[in-house]
């Protein structure tokens, strides 16, 4: 899936959820199996992760403005799940770019 993230200088990012479903169709929400969910953006020098809190069916983000304000406009980001166990790597979620406003 691709998407785009909208950043506000000097604003708070968050929350955002993403809630799994069984199916399209249906829309039923279904627990995250475990593992891990986290947005990498493509920043430079080093990457930055943001992990999202999982409770049952939604997985939320929050970060801090102060957090939100290092991140360029036009960067590339991926939302990544990693299932339980494994140590690397993960399935991407949803890969965009980040828009920034003001």
């Amino acid at each position: 899936m691709r998407g785009e993230v909208s950043l506000v200088r000097g604003t708070d990012l968050g929350p955002q959820n993403l809630t799994l479903v069984t199916d399209a169709v249906s829309q039923t929400p279904k627990p995250w199996p475990a593992g891990s969910l986290s947005m990498e953006l493509a920043t430079l020098p080093v990457k930055t992760v943001w992990p999202f809190t999982i409770a049952g069916s939604v997985a939320s983000l929050k970060v801090e403005s102060e957090e939100v304000d290092k991140v360029p406009d036009r960067t590339d980001f991926v939302v990544k799940w990693l299932p339980a166990g494994e140590l690397a790597g993960g399935q991407a979620v949803v890969i965009g770019k980040v828009r920034v406003c003001r």
